[in-house]
């Protein structure tokens, strides 16, 4: 019997922290940047953020305020405007007061990363830098060295195969698709886990319901992550074969 192994990948923005509903200490980054760039106030104020990536969030606002991106698969160089978004996005957060970690996170992150096996990573949509700077600034960084980032694709089913094929490459682990766990809070996670064939843990914590949330076909959906044991019991002892 081969031992047991699983990959748990997380989603970041009101799986693991949240800053508010609105998530203003990155819209304010994002809209300060932009405007320090390229001239043009509030470039993201009407954006939604919820489940998005921030790549095709880069092609939105450009084409919007006409820049020419050169073909769908182009942006103009934004080396300058993501240099000016990290810094201030940490700066920002270093005086946000209103940001929390989600409900049972740090207890469930220890536990996991305690039992023998199991490997954690990212799934968001996120920026890579970006991502590490909200996790540094919430302390939860160390839990983590890869996944799949919003940054580098344009769709959410991608940054979960990407997620999954760096965690492989780090440690040599290869994971069947029913020992792969993607968390999240939004429909976008459930549906990019279901297009992987990987299992999915859906988490009521934020803008959707368990109702809502339920409609999409998760595997597992919770009000949140505050039962420990509970979410251990989805994760780690439920049979594979109970799908």
């Amino acid at each position: 019997m081969s031992p047991m192994q699983r990959l748990i990948l997380f989603d970041i923005d009101n799986t693991l922290i949240s800053l508010n509903r609105r998530n203003l200490p990155q819209r304010r980054a994002l809209n300060t940047a932009f405007e320090r760039v390229h001239g043009i106030p509030d470039a993201f104020e009407e954006v939604a953020f919820t489940g998005g990536m921030d790549l095709p969030l880069m092609f939105e606002v450009y084409r919007t305020h006409g820049f020419n991106t050169g073909g769908p698969d182009a942006l103009p160089d934004m080396s300058r405007f993501k240099e000016a978004y990290f810094q201030l996005l940490a700066r920002n957060l270093e005086s946000w007061t209103e940001g929390t970690i989600c409900p049972g996170v740090p207890q469930l992150l220890t536990a996991l990363s305690a039992t023998p096996g199991v490997q954690l990573g990212l799934e968001t949509g996120n920026f890579r830098d970006a991502a590490f700077i909200k996790l540094r600034r919430y302390g939860l960084h160390a839990y983590f060295e890869d996944g799949g980032f919003g940054g580098d694709h344009t769709e959410r089913s991608q940054v979960v195969a990407s997620a999954v094929a760096a965690c492989q490459n780090r440690t040599g682990r290869v994971y069947r698709p029913e020992e792969v766990f993607v968390i999240g809070d939004s429909p976008a996670d459930i549906e990019a886990g279901n297009v992987n064939g990987v299992r999915t843990l859906a988490v009521a914590t934020e803008s959707y319901t368990v109702e809502h949330l339920g409609q999409f076909n998760p595997s597992y959906v919770l009000p949140d992550l505050s039962d420990t044991e509970a979410v251990l019991a989805l994760l780690i002892d439920r049979p594979l074969e109970n799908t």
